[in-house]
């Protein structure tokens, strides 16, 4: 048996690099924080790119909720936004007017 052992030590030779532990240890580190971990850099990765793309929609709220507040103080502070918007959404006119809808 030890003669099978010896002789399959002399046919396959193992690098230099993996009979030292501590390589084999940093090895099996920078494997574990890279990928398998929960908080792995791949993890990290993702969700830091799924965190930018929900701050930009955020923003993208934020200055639609603007928009939509400032229309909001028009309409309820001047008439003639109101009569604007009748005019032009929903055909309403004054009595002394025509409309003629052009497509």
């Amino acid at each position: 048996m030890n003669i099978k052992w010896s002789g399959l030590k002399k046919a396959l030779p193992s690098p230099a690099f993996l009979k030292n532990k501590y390589v084999i240890t940093i090895f099996i580190f920078l494997l574990w924080i890279g990928i398998v971990d929960s908080n792995s850099l791949w993890q990290r990765a993702k969700m830091q790119s799924e965190k930018s793309e929900l701050e930009e929609r955020i923003a993208e709220c934020k200055k639609a909720i603007k928009h939509d507040s400032d229309c909001l103080d028009r309409l309820q502070n001047d008439s003639s936004e109101i009569r604007r918007i009748a005019r032009e959404r929903y055909f309403m006119k004054a009595d002394n007017e025509d409309i003629y809808i052009l497509e």
